[in-house]
């Protein structure tokens, strides 16, 4: 996702570049609301990958210390693992509609 964010964001610079007069590409520019809104979805979508991430590691570091400190269980444990699969899912849901509108015939142009 970090990848195609970067070309988003290298492409919407490259058309902001482009002078309003500069009447053979300005045409190109109505392109920067799908890039923002693919930008957006694609930040939504590594926040969420991240928090759920986070959450995991989270998750692991208290099932270690349980067992090392010599608990019987891991409390909290279940609702960190469906708060984890919940963010990557959010994430993976993002990167999907990311994915349905990122191709379109202005990327073939510039």
């Amino acid at each position: 996702m970090s990848s195609r964010l970067s070309v988003v964001i290298d492409r919407t610079r490259v058309l902001n570049a482009i002078p309003e007069d500069d009447l053979s590409r300005a045409h190109l520019r109505v392109d920067l609301e799908r890039l923002r809104r693919r930008a957006d979805l694609l930040s939504a979508g590594i926040l969420s990958s991240l928090r759920g991430g986070l959450c995991a590691t989270l998750l692991l570091a208290i099932i270690f210390l349980t067992e090392f400190i010599g608990f019987k269980y891991a409390y909290g444990a279940g609702l960190l693992f469906v708060v984890a699969t919940y963010f990557l899912g959010v994430g993976l849901f993002r990167f999907a509609q990311e994915a349905k509108i990122s191709v379109s015939s202005a990327d073939e142009h510039l």
